[in-house]
């Protein structure tokens, strides 16, 4: 007598036919799970490179500014009456009373004046309410 083999594994027709559509569902959802990633990656990289162009204009305006303003001091700075004289006659101590209401009001903190030579003069630093001479490195023009 033959005895028919049967099989292990026999699936049943409702998982012939829900398996077919897991897969397919999967498949969909990791493409769109890989879409949305991908989309929210671009979105964080499009922010994060106009956040530093930003931070550079801003950097860049900042310098610009600084500038502009060190400018404007230094004009100023030349046009007080008697520096020019004081300077190329090399009186330290009228130069040091011109630099002293110029330094405090404009809230400089460092001024350093320089011969026509290069060489430098005189060099004050401005502390709240009073100056103080310090000593400037001869080779600063060169620098």
């Amino acid at each position: 007598m033959v005895v028919p083999q049967r099989r292990i594994f026999t699936p049943r027709l409702s998982f012939k036919l829900t398996l077919p559509y897991v897969a397919l569902a999967m498949v969909l959802a990791l493409a769109t799970i890989y879409i949305v990633a991908q989309g929210q990656a671009n979105k964080v990289t499009a922010d994060f490179s106009r956040q530093i162009a930003d931070a550079r204009v801003r950097v860049s305006d900042s310098v610009v500014q600084t500038e502009r303003e060190q400018i404007d001091k230094a004009r100023t700075l030349a046009r007080l009456s008697g520096l020019a004289q004081s300077l190329r006659v090399g009186n330290l101590t009228t130069l040091e009373a011109l630099l002293e209401p110029f330094a405090i009001s404009q809230r400089i903190e460092r001024i350093v004046l320089l011969r026509s030579d290069g060489r430098p003069a005189i060099g004050v630093l401005s502390q709240g309410s009073g100056i103080e001479e310090f000593d400037v490195d001869p080779l600063i023009a060169d620098a």
